[in-house]
């Protein structure tokens, strides 16, 4: 029996579009939090984020994906996703890993530790994905 579940997940637009075929497929996720439990800081997964982040938190999430990905136009993901398939500690399949994150820019804390995400570690079909919300960094100012 699954537990259907509702996440968030920020991304590219240009990887929206490879998700709406796709799906959100495993990549490599680093956090050293993880090293206590798997003896590594890297594992694969889908992060998505527990609640819906609001305010500076958003932007941030927003601002993180511009800037790793080298591009001006992100979204956000609405994604219901089976909790069974989140990352759990090895030995313990009732103990889930949930990562409280804190996360700067430069000296702007955008996380402080109240966020929580957690690692699916399956592919998730792109009919359990929606699309949020579109995001192009140039409309915060007015499209200069």
């Amino acid at each position: 029996m699954s537990d259907i579940r509702t996440g968030y997940h920020y991304t590219s637009l240009d990887c929206w579009k490879k998700i709406q075929k796709e799906g959100l497929r495993p990549y490599s996720i680093k956090k050293p939090q993880l090293y206590e439990h798997f003896g590594t800081d890297t594992v694969q997964g889908v992060w998505l984020w527990l609640q819906r982040p609001t305010g500076l938190s958003h932007v941030g999430c927003l601002i993180f994906q511009m800037g790793t990905k080298g591009v001006i136009e992100a979204v956000l993901l609405h994604v219901q996703y089976d909790w069974e398939k989140i990352l759990r500690k090895p030995g313990d399949r009732y103990c889930y890993v949930q990562l409280p994150h804190q996360g700067t820019i430069e000296n702007l804390e955008y996380h402080d530790g109240r966020d929580i995400g957690v690692i699916v570690t399956k592919r998730i079909p792109p009919k359990n994905i929606d699309l949020i919300r579109a995001y192009n960094l140039l409309d915060a100012w007015g499209r200069l």
